[in-house]
């Protein structure tokens, strides 16, 4: 370190130390039961795949796809994240999201009832959970729920 900007006047420095703070916040991770069984794949925000929300929009990065499961109609889901969030589930999404009851929810879990297509409506896939830390700063998780016909 120096006091000039030609670098010509050092610091004396001997035995000092820079007192420092380190936080690291712990890993949002969401479990899935899927009518009441554990699912082998648990989603995390260590999974980039949602890299921000903003106004209700969702960013996916395009490198990394999302968790995902194919369910059928009358299926029930079943998350619970690991820290406290803020859910955005089908019922709140265009296109399909008036088709969608919102589901029942806890500041960590989440459950819901797949919803059939109405009569001659493909469609309803690639429905999404975001699971968004409350805590500011931390990435959110992502899944992708597609309903089988």
């Amino acid at each position: 370190m120096f006091q000039d900007s030609a670098l010509s006047k050092p610091y004396t420095v001997g035995g000092g130390t820079l007192p420092y703070t380190l936080t690291v916040d712990p890993e949002l991770t969401v479990t899935v039961k899927i009518d009441g069984v554990v699912a082998p794949q648990i989603f995390s925000s260590s999974n980039t795949a949602v890299t921000d929300i903003n106004q209700s929009t969702i960013y996916w990065n395009g490198l990394q796809p999302p968790a995902s499961f194919s369910l059928a109609p009358g299926r029930v889901i079943e998350l619970t994240a690991s820290v406290p969030v803020t859910w955005h589930s089908p019922d709140q999404f265009y296109p399909y999201g008036s088709l969608w009851s919102a589901p029942t929810v806890t500041a960590t879990t989440l459950r819901q009832t797949m919803a059939a297509p109405p009569d001659g409506m493909s469609g309803m896939t690639g429905n999404a959970y975001i699971a968004v830390p409350t805590a500011a700063g931390q990435f959110g998780a992502g899944l992708v729920v597609d309903i089988l016909q």
